[in-house]
């Protein structure tokens, strides 16, 4: 490849590049950014090579490896051009159908598009899915376009056209004018104005003159930086030359944090292409400029993310602050004149150069323009990255971006800016997030980090935690910083375990005031925000945990009690087989009680308790109820209006034509099922897949607990009645109940995927006052209650199972009662 000299051979190049693609050949992009890596991409990637190569479309088909688009929990994601069609959550096993259906045929797999959780609608561009429909995607829109390992890529959709307009049309200050009248700040936290930065650089005394990529990005969570230099290392290369040209640096670094090992090996590609397209190097472009780039990892120390520490690190030293006398725009790196931006900083400059500043003005605020990548997490339904103007609320951001509270749950705040950065309440909701609104709140945008708090998230704790990771990070260089935290996180763990003192508030102020003050570099100066945000916004929480020792969100542990509600327990035995210091007492079909001198507050026994009865309480700051003697424990459902007086073993089913034979033969067949319905899977299908095949093929009505209907209904597939375990009990063994249709009671009853208690219990019960029902248990265990049972097999065993039952009641369709009721 010769060298490009003049911005005529780029435009040529990019003319012939585009001439190259045929616009109407289908293109695979995979992203394979490291979120998708950790699902699966790899695996998802080389399917699909092979499978391409099965179905004899090499060379008809491309395939493009991509960067990250945000929505990091739907992935692995594939995106199909030229239709533009999106399918997230791709497994290895669906890459054929997608091949043979969409690729071969042109019709979209519907199983493999966005579902709204809520809506069950599904979306085929991205345009559709509400996580991007209210974004503003400037900069990781291009991710899905391009391979970060091609600069052709890159070049065909303008890539390095700023750079050319930089060198020949405009004059180094030229462009810092523009860069100043687009008000771009630093979007690495401080929001310090861009071009003034670079202007003081280039005023300064001293050569050389650096330039500097900050990717350490060590705040817990956040992500933005790496997939952008993951996804599009040319366009924060494009942007680092134009800058160093602009102040007249002729070197630059790119400081990557040792943790991104992608990030590193894209943007090392993306230098090795530049230098050999003369983009980079001697004499760019024939502009006479040259300017060369080293990349440095870092040790993945969190302060050294700071600009001094930063610079420390490049120079071989511990990365560590120093005092500022001196801004590092004039004396930086090596004490000479040092430009230092984020990587998101660097990524808007192509774009002001070319589109101009008014253009970048024309979104977010008049102190804040243009757009911030931030990362969505915490107790949101939909997390992952986002880009939106600047000036969007809060509420905005949480409830039409981030689909609302998990579990429809109560908001209470956010934390914005990593761990330096501050909590905004409800109250707050619809501030408009830029830089200046923010440090009023008392926050900061920080790193870009948004977690999202709902009514379950302990505010003392929140402060805790953070206080924690700072004082773990914490160089020790100065002592207001060093001391300051340790005491801050002493305290508050005296504070969340119960033992906090009225005067500990009074210190806590204090310590924030003096970091906040004394501090020698940002880590120390801004770790007083989430003290001072929590205290300002919750200080109820505080005085909850000092004066009643009780905590209201009933997460500190140390002030929790645990204890079973004998109106709620069904006496299923799984918190007393999940205790490990056996602290509950109980038999099956018995109310459970906690022994509170044994318990160690784990949650285990909450955590495991079956959602239907919620029989495990935790609360704070009150006395549990008395423990019920012995001789009143004894459990009786529903149901049970006698004993079960004989018993009588299953029939094992070891052949499904056995429960074919059972199906055809009865009248008024009925299946129901249970939550564990969706807690089984396999070979990439579940288990609620196959029952609803088994439903539709024989046509039998279902029976569904009410956290399964939800799935039903996703898959077409509606309940006849939706009852809890209780009422299928009750109603199963009521001689008076005309079953779901209304037209007498069923005479074949097929359990799968209800709790094997339940189960058992209802099974005893129907034996006893319904023998004539014959009743059928299709989960992989032994259930002597039934009257047909399978044998305790593998998972493997089971669902093929179940699949040879759907497979025989295919082939004789014909026969198979069809009743009245079908889903």
């Amino acid at each position: 490849m010769k060298k490009l000299s003049s911005p005529s051979d780029l435009e040529e190049l990019r003319n012939k590049i585009i001439a190259r693609k045929d616009p109407k050949k289908p293109i695979v992009a995979v992203c394979v950014s490291t979120g998708c890596q950790a699902l699966g991409a790899q695996e998802v990637l080389a399917a699909l090579v092979e499978e391409i190569r099965k179905q004899g479309l090499e060379g008809k088909v491309g395939i493009r490896c991509t960067g990250c688009l945000g929505l990091c929990e739907g992935g692995p994601r594939i995106a199909i051009y030229p239709d533009e069609v999106f399918y997230f959550k791709v497994k290895p096993s669906d890459v054929p159908l997608l091949v043979s259906k969409t690729l071969l045929k042109g019709e979209i797999v519907s199983s493999l598009l966005y579902s709204d959780p809520v809506t069950g609608k599904t979306a085929k561009k991205l345009d559709e899915v509400p996580f991007y429909r209210y974004q503003t995607r400037l900069l990781l829109e291009m991710n899905a376009q391009i391979d970060p390992a091609s600069i052709e890529d890159y070049i065909a959709l303008g890539g390095y056209s700023a750079l050319a307009k930089a060198l020949f049309n405009m004059t180094p200050q030229q462009i810092i004018d523009e860069i100043k009248r687009s008000g771009l700040r630093g979007r690495g936290g401080g929001g310090f104005p861009t071009g003034r930065k670079w202007e003081t650089t280039r005023n300064a005394h001293g050569e050389p003159k650096y330039v500097i990529v900050n990717c350490d990005e060590g705040d817990p969570g956040v992500f933005a930086n790496r997939a952008l230099m993951e996804g599009n290392p040319h366009l924060i290369l494009e942007g680092l030359i134009i800058g160093a040209y602009a102040v007249g640096a002729s070197e630059g670094y790119v400081y990557v944090r040792e943790e991104y090992p992608l990030a590193v090996k894209h943007m090392q590609i993306a230098i090795e292409q530049a230098e050999k397209y003369g983009l980079l190097g001697e004499n760019i472009l024939g502009s006479g400029f040259s300017f060369k780039v080293k990349i440095h990892r870092g040790a993945g120390a969190f302060v050294s993310g700071e600009s001094t520490a930063l610079m420390n690190a490049i120079e071989g030293k511990v990365g560590e602050p120093r005092p500022k006398y001196i801004h590092t725009a004039e004396k930086g790196l090596w004490e000479k004149p040092t430009v230092l931006n984020n990587v998101e900083t660097w990524a808007n400059v192509p774009l002001i150069i070319n589109k101009g500043a008014d253009w970048f003005r024309s979104m977010g605020t008049k102190e804040s323009p243009g757009t911030k990548i931030f990362t969505l997490s915490g107790k949101v339904k939909n997390t992952g990255l986002i880009e939106v103007p600047m000036g969007i609320t809060i509420r905005e951001i949480v409830y039409k971006i981030g689909g609302g509270i998990k579990g429809d749950k109560k908001f209470k705040a956010v934390h914005i800016g990593g761990p330096s950065g501050g909590v905004v309440p409800e109250q707050h909701l619809d501030t408009p997030i830029d830089f200046d609104e923010l440090v009023r709140l008392g926050s900061m945008m920080g790193s870009g980090g948004i977690i999202v708090m709902d009514s379950d998230t302990c505010m003392v704790d929140t402060a805790r935690y953070f206080i924690d990771f700072l004082s773990g990070e914490s160089c020790g260089k100065c002592v207001p910083c060093r001391e300051g935290l340790k005491q801050a996180r002493r305290i508050l763990e005296e504070i969340v375990a119960g033992r906090g003192k009225p005067e500990h508030i009074k210190t806590l102020l204090e310590l924030a005031e003096t970091m906040r003050d004394a501090a020698l570099c940002a880590l120390g100066q801004t770790a007083a925000n989430p003290l001072l945000t929590t205290l300002q916004y919750f200080e109820d929480e505080y005085f909850a945990h000092i004066f009643e020792r009780r905590c209201p969100a009933l997460s500190c542990k140390d002030l929790l009690t645990f204890y079973i509600d004998p109106e709620k327990c069904s006496g299923c035995h799984q918190c007393y087989r999940t205790c490990p210091e056996q602290a509950i007492e109980g038999e099956q079909d018995q109310i459970h009680v906690i022994i509170q001198s044994k318990c160690n507050k784990c949650g285990q026994c909450y955590d495991v308790c079956p959602p239907e009865y919620k029989a495990v309480q935790k609360i704070s700051g009150e006395t549990p109820p008395p423990v019920i003697p012995q001789e009143y424990r004894w459990l009786k459902q529903p149901w049970q209006t006698a004993e079960v007086t004989q018993t009588r073993k299953a029939w094992v089913m070891s052949n499904p034509n056995t429960v074919v034979n059972l199906i055809k033969k009865a009248n008024k067949p009925i299946i129901v099922i249970g939550h564990a319905i969706l807690e089984n899977a396999y070979a990439d299908k579940k288990l609620i897949d196959h029952v609803v095949e088994l439903a539709q093929t024989a046509a039998i009505p279902i029976i569904a607990t009410p956290n399964v209907t939800g799935e039903l209904i996703k898959r077409n597939c509606k309940p006849a009645a939706v009852l809890s375990l209780m009422e299928i009990g009750s109603r199963l063994v009521d001689r008076e109940w005309l079953g779901v249709d209304g037209n007498g009671p069923h005479d074949l009853v097929i359990f799968v995927g209800l709790p094997y208690y339940m189960s058992y219990e209802i099974m005893s019960a129907l034996k006893n006052f319904a023998k004539n029902i014959v009743t059928v248990n299709l989960d992989n265990m032994y259930n002597p209650q039934s009257t047909w049972s399978l044998p305790n097999m593998s998972t493997r065993e089971w669902f093929n199972f179940i699949m040879s039952i759907v497979s025989k009641i295919k082939e004789v369709n014909g026969n198979v009662h069809v009743p009245r009721y079908t889903c």
